[in-house]
């Protein structure tokens, strides 16, 4: 594969702050629910010291997601200060923590979880488009949706909120390719597919955790939503 990732149990991850940086040890609290996101910052870390190579003290590495306005947008990684040329996606659930990275120069990646049995699915059906509710026939195939939803919107995140019903997933896959990545998740436990757009799809069940992780080639990332 073109991009690198790690997924662990979150337990796995060492629960302590030497290894954040300084803006990152004001941004993240060190409460329970701050555990995932810290978590995936330092898998995060493990990954970019092992491609780039220029440090051994992740205190050197920030890890950015706000932006001047304190927006929520694209991971930016800084190592002493210096921006690096490496596309970056995290992503956490109640016990599972994922990160990707990929050379810029490759495209943007975006990768989610979401754990089904834990989902609000009465509430979540009302950001789907019809065709999307057609195929959300139990917990299973309605977390595949949501957590593909996410992966598109962390590969075009430019700033701006999110708002589900602006991606409808229908878009990027046709019913027989979602059939067969479906069926093929639920048999198998994975599942890859070329969606309509000329992006790449990964999905993967963790645990009992959906995994989805989208690649937009560099050739294919002119438009932050393409349908």
């Amino acid at each position: 594969m073109i991009w690198q990732e790690r997924t662990i149990r979150i337990e796995q991850v060492p629960h302590q702050a030497d290894w954040l940086s300084a803006g990152e040890r004001e941004a993240i609290r060190t409460t329970p629910s701050d555990r995932g996101r810290s978590a995936a910052r330092l898998l995060a870390k493990q990954l970019l010291a092992e491609r780039h190579g220029s440090t051994d003290d992740f205190r050197h590495i920030h890890i950015e997601s706000r932006d001047g306005r304190d927006r929520s947008t694209r991971p930016q990684a800084y190592i002493r200060g210096r921006l690096i040329p490496w596309d970056v996606s995290l992503s956490h659930s109640d016990r599972i923590v994922s990160v990707a990275v990929l050379p810029i120069w490759n495209g943007r990646i975006g990768l989610d979880l979401v754990e089904p049995a834990a989902l609000a699915v009465g509430r979540l059906k009302y950001w789907l488009s019809d065709r999307e509710a057609e195929r959300a026939g139990d917990r299973f195939s309605t977390g595949v949706i949501w957590s593909l939803k996410e992966a598109i919107y962390k590969a075009t995140n430019e700033g701006t909120p999110f708002f589900p019903r602006q991606i409808d997933t229908a878009n990027y896959l046709r019913g027989t390719e979602w059939s067969r990545i479906e069926r093929h998740l639920r048999s198998q436990g994975e599942a890859t597919a070329s969606m309509n757009n000329g992006w790449e799809l990964s999905l993967n069940d963790v645990d009992g955790t959906i995994k989805t992780l989208v690649w937009c080639p560099a050739t294919r990332c002119l438009r932050r939503l393409p349908a």
